[in-house]
C-alpha cells in the first residue's frame, strides 16, 4: 500500500510527543515542579497542532482518492489514531493538574502508578510499526493493553474504597481515584487506536472482540485475514443494528466469498439451523 510518507512522519512525531508527555506526567507525579508543569502545557499545544495537521492531510488524501480505494481505510485510521493520541495527551496533563490537590504525595506509592505507565508506553511503542508494517499481531497487543490497564484500575479502585473508610484521607483518596481513572481512560484510547489499525484490513469499523471472532471464523475456513487478501464489503444494517457483510478471500488467484452476520449467539445459531434445513429441502 503506497502511502504518502508525509503523513507517516507526522504520526511518528505525534507518537513520540505523546510518549514524552506520558513520561513527563510520571516524572511530575514523582517529583512535582513548576518548570515540569510549564513544559507539559507547552507540549500539549504542540501535540494539538500535530494532530490537526495529520487530520487535515488525511482528509485531503481521502477526498482525492476514488471511492472504493482501500488506501482510504489507512487515512481513516490515521484520523482515529491522531484523535486518540491527543486525548491520551490531554489525560496526562489533567493528571498533573490533580497532583496539587494531594496533601501527602507519599500515598501515591501504594497505588504503584508506574505499572500503568509501563503498559501505556509499551503500547505506544507498538503503534507506528503496527500501522506501517500492517502488523495485526501488534495491533491486537495494543488492544489487549486496555484490559490489562482495566485490571490495574480495578485494583486501585478497591484500594480507594478501603481508604475512604478513613475520614482523614477522603480528599486525597478521591483525587487519587481521579488520577487512576484518567489512566484507565488512556487504556480506552489505546484500544481505539489498536482497533483503527485492525480496521485498515477490514475496511469497516469493527470492535476488537468482533475482529478476533471474525479472524477465528475465517481461519476455520482456511482464510488468513493477516495476508491482506481479504475484502470486507458491508451489505446492510438490520433494524436491530446487526451488520451483514460479504467477505471475499483471495488466494493463489482464486476467489472465495463468505457472508458475515453479527448478532446474539442464540439468534445466529437459530439462523444457521434454518439455513441447514433449507439446504436439505
Amino acid at each position: 500500500m503506497p502511502i504518502d510518507e508525509g503523513v507517516n512522519v507526522d504520526v511518528q512525531f505525534l507518537i513520540v510527543e505523546v510518549s514524552k508527555q506520558a513520561k513527563a506526567s510520571l516524572s511530575y507525579i514523582e517529583k512535582p515542579s513548576s518548570a515540569k508543569l510549564k513544559k507539559i502545557r507547552e507540549r500539549e499545544d504542540y501535540i494539538d497542532n500535530l494532530k490537526n495537521t495529520l487530520e487535515n492531510k488525511s482528509y485531503y488524501h481521502i477526498h482525492r482518492l476514488a471511492e472504493g480505494d482501500r488506501q482510504i481505510n489507512y487515512f481513516k485510521a490515521l484520523i482515529t489514531i491522531a484523535a486518540n493520541l491527543e486525548i491520551a495527551a490531554n489525560f496526562f496533563e489533567n493528571i498533573c493538574r490533580q497532583i496539587d490537590y494531594i496533601s501527602d504525595l507519599g500515598r501515591l506509592e501504594e497505588y504503584r502508578l508506574r505499572r500503568y505507565y509501563r503498559e501505556i508506553l509499551s503500547a505506544l511503542e507498538m503503534v507506528y510499526p503496527a500501522l506501517t508494517e500492517q502488523d495485526l499481531h501488534r495491533a491486537q497487543k495494543i488492544c489487549d493493553c486496555e484490559q490489562t490497564i482495566d485490571d490495574m484500575w480495578n485494583d486501585s479502585f478497591a484500594t480507594v474504597r478501603k481508604q475512604l473508610r478513613r475520614p482523614k484521607r477522603i480528599d486525597d483518596s478521591l483525587t487519587i481515584l481521579f488520577i487512576t481513572r484518567y489512566l484507565e481512560r488512556v487504556g480506552d484510547a489505546l484500544q481505539n487506536i489498536g482497533e483503527a489499525i485492525l480496521n485498515v484490513h477490514v475496511g469497516d469499523k469493527m470492535g476488537f472482540r468482533q475482529f478476533r471472532n471474525l479472524t477465528r471464523a475465517l481461519e476455520a475456513q482456511g482464510i488468513d485475514i493477516g495476508i491482506g487478501s481479504v475484502e470486507f464489503k458491508s451489505i446492510m444494517n438490520t433494524r436491530s443494528g446487526t451488520r451483514v457483510a460479504k467477505i471475499v478471500g483471495r488466494l493463489d488467484g482464486s476467489e472465495r466469498a463468505l457472508f458475515y452476520k453479527e448478532g446474539t449467539k442464540e439468534k445466529i445459531n437459530d439462523e444457521a439451523d434454518s439455513l441447514k434445513r433449507w439446504s436439505k429441502v
